[in-house]
């Protein structure tokens, strides 16, 4: 390099918390209309992850067609199903393996300080987020 080069960072305080869906904001469409489904996670996750891990299943279990999109800085995830939605229950899915951008999981945070006591927590393989569209 012909001359110095200094590349500033601000760092804040470790998140050794885990990602909680049960603390997840829903926003519910109304039944039989396209109107996105709208999942608030009250931090940033990872886009790619959220993309592939959070799916959405009617009351049968079965899995709707349609299209996520993540949005607020990896904060919410929309989901526009491909058809209307019918009356009734539905549930969002997140496998337990999604993670924030510490990397912690579900259930499992990815820094543990080892001068901390660690109570081992056990997760299912998903979590389940029980809806009604009406």
């Amino acid at each position: 390099l012909q001359e110095d080069f200094r590349k500033r960072f601000k760092v804040g305080a470790p998140d050794r918390k885990s990602p909680d869906p049960a603390r997840w904001k829903l926003s519910v469409p109304r039944a039989n209309a396209r109107s996105p489904l709208a999942v608030s996670f009250g931090e940033s996750m990872d886009h790619a992850l959220a993309i592939r891990l959070i799916s959405v299943v009617n009351g049968s279990g079965d899995l709707l067609a349609g299209v996520s999109s993540i949005t607020d800085h990896e904060r919410r995830l929309e989901f526009t199903p491909e058809s209307a939605w019918l009356p009734g229950p539905h549930a969002v899915v997140v496998r337990t393996t999604i993670e924030d951008l510490a990397g912690n999981n579900i259930g499992k945070t990815f820094e543990v300080d080892v001068f901390e006591k660690v109570q081992p927590q056990f997760t299912n393989t998903t979590v389940r987020i029980p809806f009604e569209t009406k």
